[in-house]
């Protein structure tokens, strides 16, 4: 090359190492089942078994969710998202899931019951929930109080100080709690509760409800409600729906829930993961159920089913 001792346009070959490969994203896969705690209706971002546990709650008898999610991150799952369902509308606090549905714990402090809260997601285990409210001493100003919540059943903790009542002021306990609390949200608040101080008062009053129904597991696209949920996340290129219960224990027919499910990922370009049923016991079984669920889905395209159903150890 020549030396750049006069004005001009020099050109030098530089031997460069190969570029890099560069990583291609992970798929994410979408599960919507029964849970014990967590949001419902809205798809939460999960990265591994023990923040699912942590968000939606142990294993138990009466939904195949938490197996499912923990399989998926057990085989090398990166990310999911997971929706909860439950039987009826989710509805506004002290509402959630209808009458008779699954309902948040509550307690309510002072002598009026001036504070009532309630834990943040529907299920029996709000009434595990602890709180604990100290008033401050009289002075200039609005008056003032710090809470305290337990989760008895983790002993997870959590201490909200300088609380108010006036929905103006940035310590406003309905403001905070909605921000920072993953146990308890306040329902109503028509003043700083008086009667003293309440040490360890009980939530109560939690309920699971009853197994939700196809219906309240595939949603629509106008409430967006369990698998519709998915419409207000991008990301989603799987989607599982485990298979239902009953509040008896057995399993419920699941090809109204997949027709409706493929329809939903071929609009997503996404693939639905189909379980085999428990009824499917031997190959001839298995060819002629298979053959109804491609008679029953407008997109047999999109679904996947896997034969024999895995068995695993609890």
């Amino acid at each position: 090359m020549p030396r750049p001792n006069l004005p001009g346009v020099y050109v030098r070959e530089v031997q460069g190492a190969p570029p890099a490969v560069t990583g291609a994203p992970t798929a994410v896969t979408a599960f919507v089942g029964r849970a014990r705690r967590g949001p419902v209706d809205r798809p939460v971002r999960v990265t591994s078994a023990a923040e699912f546990e942590r968000t939606f709650g142990a294993a138990w008898d009466a939904s195949w969710l938490a197996p499912a999610v923990a399989a998926y991150f057990a085989n090398g799952g990166a990310e999911a998202r997971v929706v909860r369902a439950v039987r009826g509308p989710a509805g506004p606090p002290g509402s959630a899931g209808g009458p008779g549905g699954a309902r948040p714990a509550a307690v309510a402090l002072g002598d009026a019951g001036e504070l009532r809260l309630e834990a943040s997601s529907p299920g029996v285990w709000g009434d595990a929930l602890r709180v604990s409210l100290l008033q401050h001493p009289a002075a200039a100003g609005a008056p003032r109080f710090d809470l305290h919540l337990v989760d008895t059943a983790t002993a997870e903790q959590e201490s909200f100080a300088d609380l108010s009542a006036d929905p103006s002021d940035l310590r406003c306990a309905t403001a905070v709690l909605a921000a920072e609390s993953r146990l308890a949200r306040v329902a109503t608040l028509s003043g700083v509760p008086t009667g003293g101080d309440r040490t360890g008062a009980p939530f109560s009053g939690g309920s699971d409800g009853p197994a939700p129904l196809p219906s309240d597991v595939v949603g629509s696209p106008r409430d967006r409600r369990g698998l519709h949920a998915l419409e207000r996340d991008d990301r989603c290129d799987l989607v599982c729906v485990p298979p239902l219960l009953d509040d008896d224990g057995a399993e419920v027919e699941m090809l109204p829930v997949h027709a409706r499910a493929a329809d939903f990922c071929g609009r997503r370009r996404a693939m639905l993961l189909v379980d085999p049923p428990a009824a499917w016991a031997a190959p001839a079984d298995a060819l002629a159920g298979v053959a109804r669920l491609r008679a029953a889905l407008g997109r047999p395209e999109d679904v996947a089913v896997y034969w024999p159903r895995v068995r695993a150890a609890d």
